[in-house]
């Protein structure tokens, strides 16, 4: 069960403008003249658009913003002076979603994640603060990487509030002043400036707040690297100078292992990343903030060391660098070289006779210009931290910046070279990639532990790491000729550091109730939809190792003890494993008041609270999953499956685990990740080994507990879905080798094309796991039952789901779409899937040198698998798609 819609209420955000020395009676004035915008009346483009809506002001609202087009909606405000003004944005919608609110095309937006705080018939209202100049501004609302809020109505509060602003001097050791100098903010908002030719920037009306102020100079050292602007104070000037990176040949020590190199100045704390013999970064620095910023070029003395080694990845060498200075934390960075690989690991780590309290370490910054890739079509991947929302991976052309969580991968579309970037541990931070890119150059990068946004669905900054000694995550440079080698690489890199859980059995095939029955689920209906997958499917290949899973989904908690063993009987009879399903750190029923059973704890100890108020994804509120009243109404329902007999449980809603928030029930537990960490442990102790775990809506890291996890969430059958599916797996598919399989949600077949259909399955097959989702019980429509038959008894098809092995993409896709040409390979066959996402017929060319170097196509025979067709291999394949449609060859490498 995934996005439901839940009603729950919760008090208004009220403005308190008397903060701001506003009367009570200027407020009311100040209300009279406040002016509203209908969203409607904005320009709306890249497929926003209106419709109707009898709740809302004007009896419509902007529907379709964010998403695959990226809908848009821009409104022109005037203003009689510059300032930070209170927007209110009135929306609807039925749970939390962000938008990235834009003013005047700034670089930088706003990430806001608006709170529904009304009954979902009414319009929420939430205050958004945004900068700006006299005259004529434009506001814009938008969200590349996944769909956002609909649009009710604006008004702009015409009285600036209080804000902070920032200033200051950026020159050289001359005192020449230092022009075209980038100056960062990060705080609650974020912006990017430059220095003018004079050295000065000035970044104003700010809301207050703790803000860090970085500078970067391309090739250059900037002391100092950064500055801490404290809450309220924004009077000091901010200054910083520049110089040139001068290297000492005899102080650069060169760290190497095969093609792998890393050329480290001593005398500067930076280092020049060479890897499989190309320099892919620069000047490379660790920063920690601690909370003052600790970079790695502060230290006056630095010791190098070299050692061997060799762990569950294979064997190498070992660089230590220890640096020392007055006043600072021993800092020790480390980098490991493996044999006859195209990566390096490293981390940073921080000791002292003191306790450190750190919320951002980052072992990898550069603000130095590399040509990393060639000229041409060259893109940096986001990666999204959950698949909730119907988020989507995001391919942005060079010359954005882009943030991505966990990992990146910058990538040339024709050359297929590629760089990844990314975290391997997992157990204490989320992790940030940011990239900034022109041309084929990238020139600044910052991977670190501490990154959270709207899109990790946290209103907090990340928790602190607390001791005397804090290590940041490990992180992953890799350089590859082919991409997706490199994010196969990460992904064997991430299983072989971790633990990868396994299974007795085959890729699950089988039946999930959410697809098309939903709250309608009851234990009859089960038994029935068993019997029919044991007369109708399972005789007829729909099964694997002549098994099939049948899973009951929202609901099944709620079934008596003899429902839930009739059901359990019937899937024993039918040689069928029973699943069942379970929302463990979510609280759907709102009663805060409701004591926890077999415990003193009501539901209102257990809620993960942001500055005192509940959190809440899809309409439900987080739990703790540190708190023992969560533990004990986890073991309660776990315990009961597994005493009737369930070996596969559906566990959703998980990403509500990794919030951060004020505290957790267990002191040691600091961060989001940490107490994710200790749900999902004791959930996975409590079910033990024996029974598979499959995660629905769940953060893409860590990856120790359960054998499957969705790349997609309620895609069900259409063709828009089907696409969204398949850009997860264009850029998601590397996830086969971090969990043991992929899973592409359930397969609604009722009320969508025969088209369709074989796409929504091909989609589900190329994936991983093979799990139905139409109403088979006897009450069920006659076009679904026909429609199963059908499309889910093709052997040949059911012969690649088998494996349960991801296809990878033979072509990248820009933007959030998917690519539409997919392939996998094993003893016998090589597959080539191909997809047409639209509504008109397609012809796909695809140079079959591109999918394979080693194979000799000309005159190998194929198979398509779903219309019978064969015939023989030349240099080209070409098929005629029909609108949302697929076509999948299947190649015999024996030539037969």
């Amino acid at each position: 069960m995934e996005n439901q819609t839940k009603y729950r209420i919760s008090p208004v955000k009220v403005l308190l403008l008397t903060l701001f020395g506003i009367t009570a009676g200027f407020c009311q004035q100040v209300a009279a003249q406040e002016k509203f915008i209908e969203a409607e009346a904005g320009t709306l483009s890249n497929g926003a658009r209106i419709e109707a809506c009898p709740t809302c002001s004007a009896g419509n609202k902007v529907s379709g913003l964010g998403d695959l087009s990226n809908g848009t909606v821009t409104f022109t405000l005037n203003v009689p002076k510059p300032g930070l003004y209170p927007l209110n944005v009135y929306f609807k919608v039925s749970d939390d979603r962000s938008l990235n609110v834009r003013v005047n095309q700034e670089k930088v937006p706003q990430k806001v994640i608006f709170v529904r705080n009304l009954p979902v018939e009414q319009s929420s209202k939430q205050t958004v603060y945004v900068a700006l100049k006299a005259g004529t501004n434009k506001v814009s609302f938008d969200n590349p990487v996944e769909g956002g809020p609909d649009l009710d109505r604006i008004s702009l509060n015409p009285v600036p509030v209080k804000a902070l602003s920032f200033s200051g001097t950026i020159k050289d050791k001359t005192g020449k002043p230092a022009g075209g100098v980038s100056v960062q903010l990060k705080g609650s908002i974020q912006r990017l400036v430059q220095t003018d030719a004079a050295g000065k920037y000035s970044i104003t009306d700010v809301p207050d707040g703790e803000y860090l102020i970085s500078a970067f100079a391309n090739g250059k050292l900037v002391a100092p690297h950064s500055l801490k602007a404290a809450k309220g104070s924004s009077t000091l000037p901010l200054n910083f100078t520049v110089s040139p990176i001068v290297k000492k040949p005899s102080a650069v020590k060169m760290l190497s292992q095969g093609k792998n190199r890393i050329a480290y100045d001593s005398s500067t704390g930076t280092a020049d990343f060479y890897i499989n013999d190309k320099l892919v970064l620069a000047n490379v620095y660790a920063e920690v903030q601690a909370p003052e910023v600790i970079s790695s070029m502060d230290y006056s003395q630095r010791d190098v060391k070299e050692e061997k080694f060799t762990d569950q990845l294979g064997s190498g060498s070992l660089f230590t660098v220890t640096s020392s200075g007055k006043g600072l934390p021993e800092m020790v960075q480390e980098y490991w070289f493996y044999a006859g690989q195209h990566f390096v690991l490293t981390r940073v780590t921080l000791n002292s006779d003191k306790v450190i309290s750190t919320g951002y370490m980052s072992p990898l910054k550069s603000e130095t210009s590399v040509e990393v890739l060639p000229s041409g079509k060259n893109y940096s991947l986001f990666v999204p931290f959950d698949n909730d929302k119907w988020v989507r991976y995001v391919a942005f052309p060079f010359n954005e910046v882009v943030s991505s969580h966990e990992v990146s991968v910058l990538f040339n579309q024709d050359s297929r070279q590629g760089l990844v970037l990314g975290s391997v541990d997992h157990d204490n931070w989320k992790t940030g990639v940011v990239t900034a890119t022109t041309g084929n150059q990238l020139n600044r990068v910052e991977v670190y532990g501490g990154f959270t946004y709207a899109s990790s669905r946290d209103v907090l900054p990340h928790g602190k790491i607390k001791g005397q000694k804090v290590q940041s995550p490990r992180m992953f440079v890799g350089n590859y000729q082919d991409w997706r080698e490199g994010m196969n690489s990460f992904a064997k890199v991430n299983a072989g550091l971790h633990h990868r859980m396994k299974w007795p059995g085959g890729a699950p095939f089988g039946w999930n109730s959410w697809g098309k029955i939903q709250f309608a689920l009851t234990g009859q209906k089960a038994v029935e939809v068993s019997d029919f997958f044991a007369k109708e499917l399972q005789p007829k290949s729909f099964e694997n190792d002549g098994v099939a899973y049948i899973g009951l989904d929202a609901g099944a908690e709620n079934k008596t003890d003899e429902e839930l063993i009739a059901f359990v009987n019937a899937c024993k009879k039918n040689n069928q494993i029973p699943g069942g399903y379970y929302g463990p750190f979510a609280d759907w029923g709102g009663d805060s008041t409701k004591v926890i059973d077999g415990t003193s704890y009501a539901y209102k100890d257990l809620y993960l609270r942001a500055n005192g108020n509940r959190q809440f994804i899809d309409g439900a509120a987080a739990i703790d999953p540190t708190h023992p009243g969560t533990k004990a109404r986890m073991k309660k329902s776990l315990e009961r499956f597994k005493r009737l007999g369930f070996k596969f449980m559906k566990v959703d809603f998980l990403a509500h685990a990794s919030l951060e928030s004020d505290h957790y029930y267990n002191p040691e537990v600091t961060t989001g990740i940490q107490a994710y960490n200790e749900g999902m442990k004791y959930l996975r102790e409590t079910l033990g080994d024996s029974i598979y775990l499959n995660q629905a809506i769940s953060p893409i890291f860590p990856a120790d507990y359960a054998q499957s996890r969705r790349l997609a969430c309620d895609v069900f059958g259409d063709r828009e879905k089907i696409e969204y599916a398949m850009n997860s797996l264009t850029y998601g598919w590397w996830l086969t080798d971090v969990y043991l399989y992929n899973d592409a949600d359930h397969i609604v077949l009722e009320g969508h094309s025969e088209a369709e259909n074989r796409s929504r399955v091909t989609s589900s097959v190329t994936t991983g796991i093979y799990i139905a989702g139409d109403d088979l019980s006897a009450a069920g429509s006659a076009e679904a039952k026909e429609r199963a038959k059908k499309f889910l008894t093709n052997p040949d098809i059911n012969d690649i789901a088998r494996s349960g092995k991801s296809f990878e993409p033979v072509y990248s896709a820009a933007g959030g779409s998917a690519g539409q040409v997919f392939v996998r390979k094993d003893e016998h066959y090589l597959y080539l899937a191909l997809f047409n996402y639209t509504t008109h017929e397609n012809k796909i060319e695809v140079p079959l040198n591109l999918v394979d170097h080693g194979i000799k196509w000309e005159g190998l025979s194929y198979k398509e698998l779903w219309t019978g067709k064969t015939g023989k291999a030349g240099a080209i394949i070409q098929e005629n798609i029909p609108a949302a449609d697929v076509r999948i060859l299947r190649f015999d490498l024996a030539g037969k």
